[in-house]
């Protein structure tokens, strides 16, 4: 960025494994900024292979899918299978065990203004 404005002066974002895709292009650009805290699991591992086509087989009720595009970002820094990890992981949501995501990532925020 050519200016980096003074507000807002530290962004929370709050990420688990169903974040994919287009969500994962928003946080490896987020992950640039200095500004930003990552919260919680990482995402759902899908965006170095895109823009999907199909085609239907004539026969049977099978479709192919391939993807169009490759990025370029690959072999060296990969995202499938492994996803976009966190700066602060959080615990997952369980029968037994659960954490409040957005209250903790408020409170982690508001001791790093301090």
């Amino acid at each position: 960025m050519k200016e980096v404005l003074p507000f807002p002066s530290l962004v929370g974002v709050l990420i688990d494994k169903k974040c994919g895709s287009t969500t994962e292009q928003f946080l490896l650009a987020a992950k640039q900024s200095k500004k930003v805290v990552m919260f919680g699991e990482n995402s759902a591992g899908v965006l170095d292979y895109a823009n999907m086509h199909f085609l239907d087989f004539p026969c049977f009720e099978w479709r192919l899918g391939y993807a169009t595009s490759r990025s370029r970002r690959l072999p060296e820094q990969p995202v499938d299978n492994i996803g976009i990890s966190p700066d602060i992981h959080l615990e997952s949501y369980t029968e037994t065990k659960t954490q409040d995501w957005v209250s903790y990532a408020t409170e982690y925020l508001k001791e790093c203004l301090l």
